[in-house]
């Protein structure tokens, strides 16, 4: 590039008549000269931005205020954005420069300066997640550090900034030229398309405050722990560590600037991503509307949610790290692409640092990508490829042992590789390290919240689950895109039906003419398709039960879809067609394409509406008419005061700055400086919450106050969610002898414990929080539950390596036999695709009725079931839905099918399981150790007992046999209450109706044999 910049001079005639020498220290003098007024301006900016962020630090002095301050600030932003995208690409720039030393030879096309900006931003990309993830292990997250490092990096590619300035002047202005002359104006309208649609991002994505409910409640609170922490110890927001511990680049960007900084991170990845979508389809696709038409499809996409399906509500959120994942794996797929077709070691290069920087971000992509890489080294394989199998083999090793190293990191820090695979790593944990942490209880509590949410979406099983690919796909935004590709095809059979034929058959090289592009486009296209499949197996797989996080992570499926359907309409361009084809092809087409689509994303999601709506709102903004305080009232979170629940601020306000609130209910958000609300989801309630809720109220206080938890939160208007009201300090007859009101606006409570600033519990506010006391009661079933929960704990306390307590909440018993069964039940099939008004959204998913149907008439031998639509709820108002029900009375059998037609609402349909004779042994309850329900074990063991807590394991040794001799055994049903001589008793059944048969074991029972018998009137209890 420097030989560009001095071609690009001019000497004077007095420098011409110099000798060379002379005449070569008059260029350099020059080039000094030019070379300084870019890179003053580069370093004036970067200490802007500090001196900025430092001092006027808007985030945390300027929240609630308007006016010129606000687009002072905005503008800041914007320069850091310019800022952060040079340090990311000086490095792989550098690298870059290296590697072609290296590597001489000329390249089969060379690389435009935009592809090279690409090449140094995807190697730099995962140069700097590396070294800021050894940062955050060192504990090195200081902001001078931060600041130290972008220093050295501009000073260490000053001159090859001023380079790129004075090139890009010159660049531009012989586009300006050429646009005078006539020629390059597709390319140039194509290029302010894509500009236009790029700042248009920036405005409405990075720079107005935006987030979804999830990022508040957690991923903006592990973001400032890390931060405040000044490393990646594992902290308070405690499962985040396995989550987003690996996004450096927000980090980096946070202590240079403030929270605000993951949208303008998110947005430069988004805009380095349109830069590659354009690159690659301008290559396979010249002289074409394609490259606008892709590369702003993308953008706008990223603009607002779509929404599409039941899960369209949790896409889309440039404040976490989805979107980052997505534009890394359209860097990966531009990589690899280039790196076969320029043989480029560089872009080679620039694939395996932008895979490393999406591993250490995400392990769950680094997965799907390390096998997508061993998939196609296998092909390589097969086809006799030995560069290119060594290539992907190589890829797929390395991504391994990034993912390995963050389990290693994961397990050395907290005892557990990961919290999302636990069939596998829970069977390794190190539980005493889990427990050393303090995480023992938040840990099972986590894990039953899990298990219910995904119960209550997860879809049945079987084929018809790959339906779901079709919203995960985003087939139901995006189809316009395969039917351009199908139309494309359709013109080049009509044309030349025999040649199309030919070309499918034959195994020949295209002519040389066309052979290149041709070799180009089928690269591109089998590249991209094949990694779609393998992200659709992998969504087809997870996404039944974990529907909503594969939702929000398969957005890369946008760009893929459309690069695919570009790729097949360039391939049709390159082959023999009239030349009114080829400009239909080239510039019809993807016009008429880029309408049709946003035609259908108004008709579907009123999506035209809701951008100027939310551009309105980023103009406001802009101009200062919006504090940041506004701004963020006005996020769409489904609660009043959008990220900012006023109620928690103004009990926030009268506190010291991030004094810990513990929230009692549900999604009470508080984006504001200076807020922590705490909640159950995510955060370290207290090592000892298991003993809080059955310590005595005078005991769990002082375990709070240990755990510094010394104020809490309650709005009237919110259910309660949270454990601590289950416990006895916080009864209702209870909490008023230890609690107090330390503010109230009447609606919104801060608590802390009595004292001479704080005033009685009101009777209002003992009224409301009893009502929602006794709806948390029964939502939680807290009587099975509690002893559960505790006893659990306890174990996981005492577990050795290789043994994980079972969670007794996930294994569901079957029916007693010859009862009902629920194996599926579906509300509204009828209208699986009717297209509602916009904004609604059709929510229908198969088996939405089914936890409905099995509350109402699960093990009983009849059932008549009213079906409402105010009880199932209405998927898709305005169209008549039908109803489906299949059920089984006993295990093995047909399952029995019944059916409503439309509309089914207000009618009702009958379950009967006929009778039948010598089903067998049905184990109704068994308990271990109810001679022990009262004993106290030395602290810190509890006493873990419950009624019906041997009934899994009995039923699961007995049920349907005969007789039966089950051995009791405490290593099997484990120890509620060590140290107190425990007995059993059983009850059973031989077949439905009739009576119940007890049989019981005194203390000690542990290894006694109960014998259970259907053929005998009696079942008797023996002794080893």
């Amino acid at each position: 590039m420097l030989s560009h910049f001095r071609n690009g001079g001019t000497l004077t005639s007095q420098q011409e008549g110099l000798p060379l020498k002379a005449r070569g220290a008059a260029v350099a003098t020059r080039l000094n000269k030019a070379a300084l007024l870019p890179i003053t301006v580069l370093f004036a900016a970067f200490i802007g931005v500090v001196l900025w962020f430092r001092e006027v630090d808007f985030y945390h002095l300027h929240f609630f205020d308007k006016g010129a301050i606000v687009p002072a600030d905005i503008a800041m932003r914007v320069v850091f954005v310019g800022i952060l995208a040079w340090l990311v690409y000086a490095p792989g720039a550098g690298i870059l420069a290296l590697l072609e030393r290296r590597q001489g030879g000329q390249p089969v096309f060379p690389l435009w300066p935009a592809e090279r900006a690409l090449v140094g931003f995807g190697i730099g990309i995962g140069l700097w997640h590396v070294v800021l993830l050894i940062l955050g292990v060192a504990g090195l997250y200081y902001r001078v550090v931060m600041v130290s490092i972008g220093a050295i990096v501009l000073l260490a590619s000053a001159r090859h900034f001023a380079d790129v300035c004075y090139e890009g002047g010159n660049s531009f202005g012989r586009r300006l030229t050429e646009l005078r002359r006539g020629r390059g104006i597709l390319t140039a309208f194509s290029a302010a398309l894509v500009t236009v649609g790029a700042v248009w991002l920036l405005l409405v994505r990075g720079l107005l405050p935006g987030g979804s409910p999830d990022f508040f409640l957690h991923y903006f609170y592990y973001y400032l722990e890390v931060l405040q922490n000044h490393g990646l110890a594992p902290n308070d927001v405690w499962y985040h560590y396995y989550y987003s511990k690996g996004y450096g680049l927000v980090f980096f960007s946070s202590l240079l600037t403030d929270p605000e900084a993951p949208a303008l991170v998110s947005f430069c990845c988004v805009a380095f991503a349109a830069l590659a979508i354009a690159s690659l389809t301008a290559r396979v696709a010249p002289q074409s509307l394609w490259p606008a038409c892709t590369a702003l499809l993308y953008l706008l996409y990223n603009l607002i949610t779509v929404a599409h399906g039941p899960w369209a509500e949790f896409q889309g959120d440039f404040q976490k790290d989805h979107e980052t994942e997505s534009a890394l794996i359209v860097l990966i797929i531009w990589a690899m692409w280039a790196a076969g077709s320029n043989r480029s070691n560089a872009c080679l290069l620039m694939a395996a640092s932008s895979a490393v920087a999406a591993v250490i971000i995400s392990q769950p992509i680094g997965i799907i990508l390390g096998l997508y890489f061993a998939l196609a080294g296998g092909w390589h394989f097969l086809r006799k490829r030995w560069i290119k199998m060594r290539q992907n083999i190589m890829l797929a090793a390395a991504l391994g042992g990034v993912v390995l190293g963050i389990f290693g990191l994961n397990y050395v820090e907290t005892g557990l590789a990961s919290d999302q695979l636990p069939e596998l790593t829970f069977w390794f944990a190190d539980w005493s390290k889990m427990d050393h942490w303090g995480v023992i209880p938040q840990f099972v509590d986590n894990q039953y919240l899990r298990d219910v949410a995904y119960r209550s979406i997860a879809l049945p099983a079987g084929w018809g689950n790959l339906a779901v690919l079709y919203d995960f796909l985003r087939l139901g935004i995006l189809w316009p895109v395969l039917l351009a590709a199908v139309w494309a095809l359709a013109t080049f059979v009509n044309n030349e039906p025999h040649l199309f034929v030919e070309k499918l058959l034959s195994r020949k090289k295209p002519a040389k003419t066309i052979g290149l592009q041709a070799e180009m486009i089928s690269r591109m296209l089998a590249q991209v398709a094949s990694m779609l499949i393998t992200f659709a197996v992998f969504s087809a797989l997870v996404g039944r039960v974990q529907t909503v996080s594969v939702e929000r992570l398969t957005s890369f499926n946008v760009p893929m879809l459309v690069l695919i359907g570009m790729g097949v309409c360039a391939w049709v361009m390159v082959q023999p067609l009239r030349a009114s084809q080829q400009r239909w092809l080239g510039l019809g087409m993807p016009a008429l394409l880029l309408c049709g689509i946003f035609l259908l994303w108004n008709v579907v999601g009123n999506w035209g509406q809701r951008v100027l709506l939310v551009t309105s709102e980023g103009l406001h903004f802009l101009s200062g008419e919006y504090s940041l305080a506004e701004a963020y009232s006005r996020i769409e979170t489904g609660n009043e005061g959008g990220a900012i629940n006023y109620g928690v601020l103004a009990a926030a306000q009268h506190l010291p700055p991030y004094t810990p609130i513990w929230a009692l209910n549900i999604y009470p958000y508080c984006a504001a400086p200076g807020c922590l609300i705490e909640n159950r989801i995510s955060f370290i309630q207290s090592p000892q919450l298991d003993r809080i809720l059955v310590a005595s109220p005078t005991d769990a206080k002082k375990m709070l106050q240990e755990s510094a938890r010394n104020y809490f939160f309650f709005q009237r208007d919110l259910i309660l969610t949270d454990l601590l009201p289950l416990s006895r300090l916080f009864a209702p007859e209870t909490i008023g002898k230890f609690l107090a009101i330390k503010w109230t606006d009447g609606s919104n409570y801060l608590l802390t414990w009595a004292g001479p600033d704080t005033k009685p519990l009101e009777p209002d506010f003992l009224d409301a929080y009893t009502t929602a006391h006794k709806a948390l009661e029964n939502a939680t079933d807290a009587e099975d539950f509690l002893p559960e929960f505790i006893g659990l704990t306890s174990q996981f306390r005492t577990a050795k390596w290789g043994v994980v307590p079972p969670f007794l909440w996930q294994f569901e018993r079957p029916a007693p036999p010859g009862t009902i069964d629920i194996v599926d039940a579906t509300y509204g099939k009828s209208c699986s695709r009717f297209l509602l008004r916009p904004p609604a959204v059709n929510t229908f998913r198969e088996g939405n009725a089914t936890v409905a149907l099995n509350e109402h008439c699960r093990g009983l031998a009849k059932c008549n079931f009213q079906i409402s639509a105010s009880r199932l709820g209405d998927p898709a108002q305005g169209c008549g839905k039908d109803f489906s029900v299949t059920y089984r009375c006993n295990l093995g059998e047909t399952p029995v099918e019944l059916a409503v037609p439309a509309e089914a609402d207000g009618r009702s349909v009958t379950l009967d399981c006929p009778p039948k004779v010598g089903i067998g042994i049905f184990v109704v309850r068994a308990s271990y150790g109810e001679s022990c329900r009262h004993f106290r074990p030395t602290p810190p063991m509890v006493n873990s007992y419950r009624e019906g807590n041997a009934t899994y394991a009995a039923g699961e040794a007995c049920d349907g046999k005969m007789d039966c001799r089950f051995t009791v055994s405490s290593s099997i049903l484990g120890d509620p209450a060590n140290g107190c001589g425990k007995d059993f008793s059983l009850e059973y059944r031989c077949r439905p109706g009739k009576s119940i048969k007890t049989l019981k074991l005194p203390a000690e029972a542990n290894n006694e044999v109960a014998a259970l018998d259907c053929r005998e009137p009696d079942a008797r209890a023996e002794s080893h």
